[in-house]
């Protein structure tokens, strides 16, 4: 669910099952932005992204490592993933919990 109250998958299965309800759009304040890359660090199913570092568990965002990005605008798979950036870009990050 976003904090607007809007929900985007129903359960963790729903989350990872490739395709939400809605995007995930909307930012900690209850906005919708633009299109925008957001880390992520994973597949849709949950695994960490092939070449992610995690920008060193997102503290480090300096180093010339790499870590999965999502778009914040899509419903399909790449909500999640479209590829590795270097973390040294700025982009959102997501915060879900179960």
């Amino acid at each position: 669910m976003l904090v607007n109250g809007l929900v985007v998958a129903e359960d963790w299965d729903d989350l990872i099952s490739g395709v939400l309800l809605r995007p995930i759009d909307v930012d900690e304040h209850g906005q919708t932005g633009p299109k925008l890359g957001v880390w992520t660090g994973t597949l849709p199913n949950g695994q960490i992204a092939p070449g992610s570092a995690l920008c060193s568990d997102w503290k480090d965002m300096s180093q010339k490592q790499e870590a999965g990005r999502g778009v914040s605008s899509e419903w399909g798979m790449y909500w999640s993933f479209v590829d590795n950036s270097e973390c040294g870009g700025e982009l959102a990050l997501y915060c879900i919990e179960q």
